[in-house]
């Protein structure tokens, strides 16, 4: 009887072990996420990407992207040409400039589906179901197959 007694309490205390480590590991999914880099890292967590690169000051010139209105940004798109894999976090210092960049982003977005629709229907309808969107003065650009589930997710890491 005491064999049993014992028994129920380790297991209990194990038990209890078990259910804090958990609680702590998903403690960390409620964390929120303050930076464009933070969230960049969290957001290659949530889907496949291929090999990507990171866009510097110049090349978002390029692009018609003026650096110098972001606090922080992160754009990597995919090293392999034909996939239309791309990732952005705008961090916005000046909220005047959203309209102009989520209409670049947009128009991006455009171009690349005119390409894509005579190169690879695969690619053309990832690139239609991506979508450039907004949340608390950060604009997320999301070009993959799970864009919706990872804006999604990433806009519930934001504080508000």
């Amino acid at each position: 009887m005491k064999r049993l007694a014992k028994t129920t309490i380790i297991c209990a205390l194990a038990l209890i072990f078990m259910l804090a480590f958990a609680l702590a590991a998903c403690s960390n999914s409620g964390e929120k996420l303050k930076s464009a880099e933070d969230i960049y890292k969290h957001a290659l967590t949530l889907s496949t990407f291929p090999e990507l690169v990171r866009l510097d000051e110049a090349e978002l010139g390029e692009l018609g992207i003026e650096a110098q209105k972001l606090s922080g940004y992160e754009m990597h798109v995919s090293k392999d040409n034909p996939l239309a894999d791309e990732i952005a976090v705008f961090e916005l210092s000046d909220e005047s400039y959203k309209p102009v960049l989520i209409r670049l982003l947009n128009s991006r977005l455009r171009s690349a589906a005119a390409a894509a629709r005579d190169y690879s229907p695969e690619q053309y309808d990832i690139i239609q179901r991506s979508a450039v969107e907004e949340k608390d003065g950060f604009i997320f650009y999301v070009v993959n197959a799970n864009s919706a589930r990872v804006v999604s997710e990433l806009k519930k890491l934001i504080d508000d």
